[in-house]
């Protein structure tokens, strides 16, 4: 009887040790896929950003009488290259200190999304169709 025992502890002592390893590994995996979320999420983020300046541009290029001269496409690309371009034209003024007082944050974990923060800040409704 005491020899059966001690075969089911040690069994089962063998099989506790597969299990801590494969949890151990699986532990891993996880680590490493949350970390590969958190690195798309953030590309996510910075291409939202692009778009939503993209547009800002396009939108005030599109806005602009149709008596100015439009800029070429060669202007309107986003590069260090043409910083004369970039010196001249000016998007939008800056606003007044009063959008400071915006927390990022409402509830804990809920971070504001300010896709269209700038339209909002220059008085424009965006088409949400």
């Amino acid at each position: 009887m005491k020899e059966k025992q001690e075969r089911d502890a040690a069994s089962s002592a063998a099989e506790l040790e597969t299990l801590k390893a494969q949890n151990a590994k699986y532990e891993e995996h996880t680590r490493k896929l949350s970390n590969q979320i958190v690195r798309l999420n953030e590309k996510i983020l910075e291409q939202q950003k692009q778009h939503a300046i993209i547009s800002t541009k396009l939108r005030h290029l599109q806005m602009q009488p149709a008596s100015e001269p439009k800029p070429s496409t060669a202007t309107i690309t986003v590069s260090s290259s043409s910083a004369a371009a970039s010196e001249d034209w000016q998007p939008f003024k800056r606003p007044s200190a009063p959008s400071s007082n915006l927390a990022m944050e409402d509830e804990e974990g809920e971070v504001f999304n300010n896709t269209y923060l700038t339209d909002l800040k220059l008085g424009r409704v965006p088409d949400m169709t």
